[in-house]
């Protein structure tokens, strides 16, 4: 059995099986899928999360930006958004032995139920994501130091679009 995506960032659900909501917390596939160590398995990958090339389309009205202590960070604002589009405006996604995801360089990634992962590498940021219909949603967070301060952004939204011309 499949379960369905949980609410991330966004607010979207995943629509890879049935209608049982699942848990933020990572969810091991049944026994009969083969995964106890914490890899998708090519089932899933070929099923839910499609290889290639994606797109990745920021939603900076969700999630939170700023300094600690400062309210209307513009500066922050700006470079947040500018690393975002500028450095990580495309992810990669393989299938080797293993799930790999390359953005921009190669990062750890977390089986989180069978259309999701979970980018644990704190370089660029960690991020969840859940796909549905060949479509990933998910959020981020990272930080940037601005002179000794952190920038933050936390549970920033995003979705992935593949790229039709790979």
């Amino acid at each position: 059995m499949v379960r369905a995506g949980s609410t991330i960032g966004l607010a979207l659900v995943a629509a890879c099986g049935s209608s049982a909501p699942r848990t933020q917390a990572a969810q091991p596939l049944p026994p009969d899928k083969g995964v106890d160590d914490g890899t998708l398995t090519k089932l899933a990958n070929s099923e839910c999360i499609p290889a290639g090339r994606y797109r990745v389309q920021w939603d900076f009205m969700s999630g939170k930006v700023g300094r600690p202590g400062k309210t209307n960070d513009e500066e922050c604002r700006q470079k947040v958004i500018a690393y975002a589009t500028e450095g990580l405006g495309e992810l990669t996604i393989q299938h080797d032995a293993s799930l790999v995801i390359l953005w921009p360089s190669e990062q750890r990634a977390v089986e989180k139920g069978p259309c999701g992962f979970e980018i644990t590498s704190h370089s660029p940021m960690v991020a969840e994501i859940l796909f549905s219909g060949g479509t990933g949603n998910g959020n981020a967070s990272w930080s940037i130091d601005m002179s000794g301060e952190a920038c933050t952004a936390t549970k920033v939204g995003f979705q992935l679009v593949k790229n039709e011309h790979q």
